[in-house]
């Protein structure tokens, strides 16, 4: 079992910006039994309770990665008229492979936007969609400007 304080082993720095103490020593033992010093006392959390944990963390991350997102394009959208124009041009109005437009209505995108909402590992995930598009797609955004919706 491990022992876990608040400045214990240093986790990717991503994460400080997303994740609590708590949430942050479950990521560093693995979303294993460990034992969490809150306040000079030890709390001991077994697999059961560090998966609950692993679960509320992915939430907690999804809910405040579309908060950072609706941020980025507020900030695209107001810098640079041509990005906007690109972001909510219907789907139907884009140049694009047939396989992934298709794909893309299939996952309810309407516009760019809605892509870039899904997010990287989303796209990789949705059935079908191979590396060479999500790579075309990942290009379109940067040849666009919005290259930064994905980061």
């Amino acid at each position: 079992m491990k022992h876990l304080s608040h400045s214990a082993a240093v986790e990717p720095s991503f994460l400080q910006h997303y994740l609590s103490p708590l949430e942050r020593a479950a990521y560093r033992s693995h979303f294993q039994s460990f034992v969490y010093e809150l306040e000079g006392m030890p709390l001991q959390l077994n697999a059961h309770a560090a998966k609950a944990l692993h679960r509320c963390s992915q939430e907690h991350m999804a809910a405040l990665r579309k908060i950072l997102f609706k941020s980025k394009l507020h900030y695209l959208m107001q810098s640079d008229a041509r990005i906007c124009r690109f972001l909510l041009k219907p789907l139907e109005q884009h140049v694009l492979p047939t396989r992934i437009y298709h794909l893309l209505k299939q996952n309810r995108c309407r516009h760019m936007a809605d892509v870039a909402l899904l997010g990287e590992s989303t796209l990789k995930s949705k059935r079908g969609m191979g590396k060479g598009m999500l790579t075309f797609l990942l290009n379109v955004f940067a040849e666009n400007g919005c290259a930064m919706l994905f980061l």
